[in-house]
């Protein structure tokens, strides 16, 4: 689990937990891992402007940050359940 602290230009801070084995490594090993802002619990309560990100691991290890990205992406985010009987 990668632990991940958004902190904004109002002094508040957000955080959420990423499960990091749900996503595949590529063909050099490194991992992708997403998350919305408004999925982080408290991120509504702050005035959105991200100023700081902090992140840590939950078992002592060494982990490399390849790239941090913030996109403002207007898409909608749905879920469809597939079942089959």
């Amino acid at each position: 689990m990668i632990r991940l602290i958004v902190g904004t230009s109002d002094n508040k801070n957000s955080e959420i937990y990423l499960p990091i084995t749900t996503s595949r490594p590529n063909e050099k090993g490194w991992r992708q891992v997403g998350v919305p802002l408004q999925a982080i619990t408290g991120f509504n309560a702050t005035n959105k402007m991200v100023s700081r990100i902090a992140m840590s691991g939950s078992t002592t290890a060494t982990f490399y940050v390849g790239e941090i990205k913030l996109m403002n992406d207007a898409t909608p985010i749905f879920g469809e359940v597939i079942t089959s009987d």
